[in-house]
């Protein structure tokens, strides 16, 4: 008997579900309590373990925080997945987590099919106001951004980058750019560290 492929797949996902859709952060909170999602973030903070009961067991469960672009929520990680080691500043990846409401907030919780992987920290693509610089050692700039909001935030940028977007020779960039700031570029990055600046 042959058996088609379709049921073959609908087989394995029944065994073997695939993963939930990764969601931004921000969609956690209007989701229905239960949903099941994979966030992808930076660990902004965490909690030491401890143990709370369940169902008449000690259950160890620690609390981090992870934000994006989006958002922010807390991430609860339940038995075995506490002791995973996540650190501060550290971009993961957490997939079938479940959203959950406790006092009137929603967070997300880890399942028997969660898995925690360290992940490359993502390239946010901004446009932003340089308004100062200044040299942070001979290759390395720091450029002061001025936000919509008011607020200022540091950059970091290679000589050469600097030099290829100011189409100036490296002894030249210091003085080119006093020139021509304030520069409003559109900017890939990691965290603070430009890649490039693009008009």
């Amino acid at each position: 008997m042959e058996v088609p492929a379709s049921l073959i797949q609908r087989g394995k996902d029944i065994a073997c579900p695939p993963p939930a859709a990764e969601v931004n952060i921000k969609t956690v909170q209007p989701s229905p309590v239960k949903t099941l999602v994979t966030l992808r973030g930076q660990v902004v903070s965490e909690e030491i373990e401890r143990s709370v009961r369940v169902n008449g067991e000690d259950t160890p469960v620690r609390t981090i925080k992870v934000k994006d672009a989006s958002g922010s929520c807390k991430v609860s990680l339940w038995r075995d997945l506490c002791k995973e080691k996540t650190s501060v500043g550290s971009h993961i990846s957490i997939t079938n987590v479940v959203v959950q409401l406790y006092n009137d907030e929603k967070s997300v919780s880890t399942t028997s099919r969660t898995n925690i992987v360290e992940v490359d920290t993502p390239v946010i693509h901004r446009r932003v106001s340089f308004i100062g610089f200044e040299w942070l050692e001979e290759n390395l700039a720091s450029l002061t951004a001025d936000d919509a909001n008011g607020e200022y935030e540091e950059f970091k940028i290679s000589s050469e980058a600097l030099a290829h977007y100011l189409e100036c020779q490296l002894h030249e960039v210091e003085s080119v750019l006093l020139c021509k700031l304030p520069l409003t570029a559109e900017i890939p990055a990691r965290e603070n560290e430009i890649i490039e600046i693009k008009n």
